[in-house]
């Protein structure tokens, strides 16, 4: 039921040192391409992964019961890959503004679907996925 700031790690690290050149001394500025539901991330990802998205997104009561259970869960059995504090923030509505970032920097970050395909490609070039 959440939100997350999205943003290619080579456009991060443009933007870092950009900041170190062109930023304005006691100014913070954010790097993300743009802000997208949890939803929206994963119809992306499966959009390019050319998979059906599923259509099932859990109520934000649903999705604290579920943490709530996994925090239990996981002092019993560690859950290293999933533990319950990222479960936890993938509930949360972390969106951002890169305004600030894009006017005074004159960062101009590629567009996300750009970077996950990207992504997706050298993922599958090192076979970690399989290529349907």
């Amino acid at each position: 039921p959440g939100s997350v700031g999205v943003v290619g790690v080579e456009d991060a690290a443009q933007g870092t040192l950009l900041a170190l050149d062109r930023g304005r001394s006691g100014q913070r500025y954010i790097l993300v391409e743009s802000s997208l539901t949890t939803a929206e991330l994963f119809a992306r990802i499966a959009g390019q992964l050319g998979v059906l998205p599923t259509g099932r997104v859990l109520s934000r009561r649903s999705w604290r019961l579920l943490t709530r259970l996994a925090s239990v869960w996981d002092l019993a059995f560690p859950m290293s890959l999933t533990p319950p504090q990222a479960l936890t923030m993938l509930g949360q509505d972390l969106r951002f503004d890169a305004r600030k970032a894009r006017k005074d920097l004159g960062w101009s970050p590629r567009p996300f679907d750009e970077v996950l395909a990207g992504t997706i490609a050298y993922l599958r070039k090192r076979g970690e996925l399989d290529r349907r």
